[in-house]
């Protein structure tokens, strides 16, 4: 009946820590012990977030609610720098001016349905930043890769990148570039001339603060960007600073999924690796099959492999998850582009209506909406579709399209859809 190593003291936390474990693990009623508490300190690096699952079902659905949690957690992490707390049972005390995160989770079952509630709040305040609810049928096959599981992951992990600017404040390093990476990324995904430069000086401001390889990842896909996009005259320049950003994201001891994925697509993409960005996104994919941007970085390969179904199937995958993303255009270009592959134009025509209505300076949808609309013969939407690039892009023509070699217009090229006319 004693307690384990009853009587013996000795004055050592780590000890004190130790003993406390062991103790929970032979309490005969350990199964309905608390949890143990963790207080956070300044030894624990990271932005703390806090995910709880509250009310929850037994048997599978119970499971399927905590790998919920545990592919968020993990997903967050591989977005920012985090510490995760809570997917584990411990309890966690945050001092009263820590910032942080905290994602509840609750899951009831009801006529063969999981039904799961997800609210994302700041630590301190309390505010609720982001919530969503979803249905979940527990006798879907593969219910934890199909359907709606994989995309409440998605959203719950960009909906907390989103919130940092807002919640972590800018006090130590740390925090100030976990807010600035967040805030670039979002305005880099607008393609509008003036916010790419921004989420570029974002960046390099927070790589001057804290080099690692997910700044530099974003810095290489932020110049194939500014390439794609036409913004910048120093095409030279900027393919060589992509090529070493490219190296440098590489050169970490530990490279997490995401910047995998965003590798992959600058070397395929700008730097014409294939097999080196197969590689990358196949190891991308394998280790985080929530990310959207490994499934992004596989369409590309699909495509530049001239596989147009496969790489169809890749980018519907990437929309699925990002579907109530900022940047849902980014998977729906890849899709257009499958969709030309495949020879099924008003698909296409439709995803890319879609970007364009989504980023009005994303110009890749506008290009190849103007020779699409030649090649259906719909004129009028082709001669607007020409002032609306040209008001982005002066110095487009159509002989800049066809003669240019350096001008991005591969997939154009490759549908032999560049000698079109307008008619006289």
């Amino acid at each position: 009946g004693a307690e384990l190593l009853e009587g013996i003291d000795v004055r050592d936390p780590a000890y004190d820590d130790w003993l406390r474990d062991q103790r929970t693990h032979f309490q005969p009623d350990s199964l309905h012990a608390p949890p143990p508490t963790t207080t956070l300190s300044e030894d624990h690096p990271g932005i703390p977030l806090l995910i709880r699952t509250g009310q929850m079902p037994s048997g599978f659905g119970g499971f399927a609610t905590l790998a919920m949690a545990d592919a968020i957690g993990g997903l967050v992490s591989e977005f920012a720098t985090v510490n995760v707390y809570g997917t584990s049972g411990a309890t966690v005390q945050l001092g009263p001016q820590e910032r942080g995160l905290l994602m509840q989770i609750d899951a009831s079952e009801a006529d063969d349905q999981l039904h799961v509630m997800c609210v994302l709040g700041a630590t301190r305040t309390g505010q609720s930043l982001w919530s969503r609810r979803v249905s979940l049928p527990l006798k879907q096959r593969d219910l934890l890769a199909q359907g709606e599981f994989p995309t409440i992951v998605f959203e719950a992990a960009e909906a907390a990148l989103a919130s940092l600017p807002r919640v972590v404040g800018t006090e130590t390093a740390l925090l100030k570039v976990e807010s600035l990476v967040a805030r670039a990324v979002r305005e880099m995904f607008s393609f509008d001339v003036h916010r790419l430069r921004l989420a570029d000086s974002l960046l390099a401001e927070a790589a001057r603060l804290m080099p690692g390889a997910r700044i530099y990842a974003w810095q290489s896909l932020l110049r194939q960007i500014m390439l794609m996009e036409r913004t910048e005259p120093n095409r030279a320049e900027l393919l060589a600073e992509a090529s070493t950003f490219s190296r440098k994201a590489m050169d970490g001891p530990w490279i997490n999924p995401l910047v995998l994925a965003l590798v992959s697509q600058v070397q395929v993409t700008l730097l014409g690796d294939v097999e080196k960005g197969k590689a990358l996104a196949h190891d991308a994919l394998a280790r985080s099959p929530y990310n959207a941007f490994g499934h992004a970085a596989s369409a590309i390969i699909h495509l530049r492999e001239g596989r147009p179904e496969q790489a169809l199937s890749t980018a519907q995958q990437g929309a699925r998850l990002a579907q109530s993303s900022s940047f849902l255009h980014w998977w729906e270009s890849l899709a257009g582009m499958a969709y030309i592959g495949l020879g099924q134009y008003d698909d296409a025509i439709a995803v890319y209506e879609s970007a364009r209505a989504r980023a009005p300076s994303f110009r890749p949808p506008l290009r190849n909406l103007l020779f699409l609309y030649l090649k259906r013969g719909d004129h009028d939407k082709a001669q607007r579709t020409l002032v609306e690039l040209q008001q982005l892009e002066p110095d487009f023509t159509l002989d800049r399209a066809r003669n240019d070699p350096d001008y991005p217009a591969e997939t154009m090229r490759r549908a032999n859809f560049l000698k079109l006319e307008f008619p006289d």
